[in-house]
């Protein structure tokens, strides 16, 4: 069981910015080998006047060492959605349009998880959401990765395909009238990609983990490419418990995709993150 409260502060420029308090449980158990089940239920609290209950229940089973198969059903805020395939960039979520928004997630969500031979895994997750605004949400994903013998360097190496697919646009966001305005979420029509995965990581000392990511992107819908690196280190302090983490992300595409399939221009974005995780 664990017992957490979380505070979030939502901003974009032109917007008054959103603060949210949150308290939450999670209850995960393990009853038998072939079984576990995790819970969730807690409340969020906005300060633009938004209160919601969250929470959740999912299950998986492990009939075989090689094969694990799960689902469950979870009721959230928006802008908590777990990003569809890994980069920001694609995220459900413009977060100040979300939360300002009021938006709320039912989704139901079904994964598979292949071992066939060591060191290869094939995973495939389907996801069906229905949100507050009344729009309809659909996204697949499924991978085939490898990941090489232990050694100095933890590398794995994969081929991932993702779709997505909203019934229609996302509603648009005003704070204030005559102000700026914001999508509530990132919503194409229809999104196919291609991605070709490499992940490496290791411990030069004893107390500092170091990895990185590349990741190659293929948008089928406008032949776009894009590239993204994500570089991070952390380092021990006193004790495990106890870590100091810097991550450095970069991305970049040739060429955007908007609603129909109409390049939508290139894009680069950089992003630094300092975080310190202590636990009791």
């Amino acid at each position: 069981m664990r017992a957490a409260l979380v505070n979030s502060l939502f901003t974009q420029k032109g917007f008054t910015p959103i603060d949210r308090t949150g308290a939450l449980v999670d209850v995960n158990s393990r009853p038998e080998d072939w079984v576990a089940t995790s819970a969730r239920l807690g409340f969020n609290a906005y300060t633009n006047g938004w209160g919601t209950p969250v929470g959740g229940l999912s299950t998986e089973f492990f009939p075989v060492h090689w094969l694990d198969v799960g689902g469950g059903a979870e009721f959230f805020n928006l802008v908590d959605f777990q990003p569809p395939f890994g980069i920001g960039i694609y995220d459900l979520v413009t977060t100040i349009g979300g939360a300002g928004a009021k938006i709320s997630s039912t989704q139901g969500t079904l994964h598979v998880r292949l071992r066939p031979r060591a060191g290869w895994t094939i995973y495939a997750r389907s996801r069906v959401a229905s949100l507050s605004d009344g729009n309809l949400f659909q996204d697949d994903f499924a991978e085939a990765s490898y990941e090489f013998r232990p050694g100095p360097l933890h590398t794995r190496m994969g081929a991932a395909y993702y779709f997505l697919a909203l019934a229609e646009d996302a509603p648009l966001y005003r704070q204030v009238p005559g102000g700026p305005v914001t999508p509530a979420y990132y919503s194409p029509a229809a999104l196919d990609v291609i991605t070709w995965n490499l992940e490496m990581s290791g411990r030069p000392r004893d107390r500092l983990e170091v990895g990185g990511e590349g990741h190659l992107y293929q948008i089928i819908e406008n032949s776009g490419l894009g590239v993204g690196i994500f570089l991070y280190s952390k380092l021990e302090l006193a004790s495990p418990l106890s870590v100091l983490r810097l991550d450095a992300r970069y991305f970049t595409q040739n060429r955007g995709l908007t609603r129909q399939s109409n390049s939508a221009g290139s894009y680069d974005a950089l992003n630094f993150i300092l975080g310190y995780d202590r636990r009791y």
